[in-house]
Order: C-alpha cells, then structure tokens, then sequence
C-alpha cells in the first residue's frame, strides 16, 4: 500500500494523526510500518500529546520502546508535561501507570521535570492520592519542592486527604515518612 504525506499526516477527529492512535492502541508494527512509511515522528494531538504521550498514558511499553527511537523522552505538550508528568497527571489511587512511567525513569526521563506551573510528578501523584507513585518519586524528588503557586506535594497531599474518610487512602503521612 502507498501511502503519501496527506494520508501519513490526515487528523482524526481529536487531532491526532495515524502514528499517535496506533501510540494510544499499542500498536507497535503499526507503528513501526507508519515511521518507515515517513510518518512525522513528532506529530500531536490539539493538545500537544505526541506519540510517546499517549504510549505511557496507556502503558504500552514495546511502543515506549519503539517511540523512544524517534522521539525524545522528555518532550513537552502544551502544558509542558513530558510523558512521565502527562502519565502522572492522569492517576488515582486504583489507576497508576507506574511501570510505563517506571520505564521512561529507567531510560534517563528527568524526575525533576515540571510543568507549566511547576507541578513535579511527586506533585501530581500527591494530588491525586496514588500512593504507588508517592513511593515511586519520593526519592527522586524533593518533598519540600515548591511549584508556581508555593504549594509542596505535601500540601496538595492534604488537599486530597480533606475528602478521604477512610485512613488507609490518605497519602500525606507517606511524604512525611523516612520511607521510601
């Protein structure tokens, strides 16, 4: 089959190209067979999410694995989340992506990366009481890492605790611990 750059490039709905729903399906030969084709490796959706994006948001490590050829690591939507932050921002306590996000540390993603108002990952998992990646950042992170808004992940980690009636959900004693 043929395909030229139109076709390659054409837009979903969304916004999103050939290349970033085969990233979101976790289609890798899918993937593979559109970046031979020419595919724009850098391609996003209306919101800036590129292929590698939307692979560690779904968890699709071999796409990671793939993706990881073309694209960098830490790249930024228009949020200026990398993955790892994108990934972070969409967890709660049921639902991690800590081993697709546990991949991209592996393969040298920034832990210290912040967002367009300074949120680290430690941030975001704190507010969104997902303990799995409290424990995954608290030793890579600062607690006391402060955002644009002068609020810590121990902050945000209260915020989430205010509406959690049952003890074993609450989240801020992990950041105080000496845990990890």
């Amino acid at each position: 089959m043929f395909f030229t750059t139109d076709v390659l490039e054409h837009l979903s709905a969304d916004g999103c190209t050939a290349l970033v729903l085969a990233a979101k399906n976790g289609s890798t030969n899918v993937l593979e067979y559109l970046l031979r084709k020419g595919a724009n490796a850098t391609a996003s959706d209306y919101e800036g999410n590129n292929s590698l994006h939307w692979a560690t948001e779904n968890g699709h490590l071999e796409a990671m694995r793939v993706l990881l050829r073309v694209i960098p690591i830490d790249s930024r939507n228009k949020k200026e989340e990398t993955p790892v932050l994108y990934a972070a921002n969409k967890t709660s306590y049921f639902w991690s992506k800590e081993k697709s996000i546990e991949f991209l540390l592996d393969n040298g993603a920034d832990p210290m990366a912040v967002d367009e108002i300074g949120n680290t990952a430690l941030h975001k998992a704190a507010l969104h009481g997902n303990k799995i990646l409290i424990k995954l950042f608290k030793g890579r992170v600062p607690v006391e890492s402060l955002n644009a808004r002068l609020e810590t992940p121990f902050a945000l980690a209260c915020y989430f605790d205010e509406n959690i009636k049952n003890e074993e959900y609450r989240v801020k004693n992990m950041l105080l611990s000496n845990e990890n």
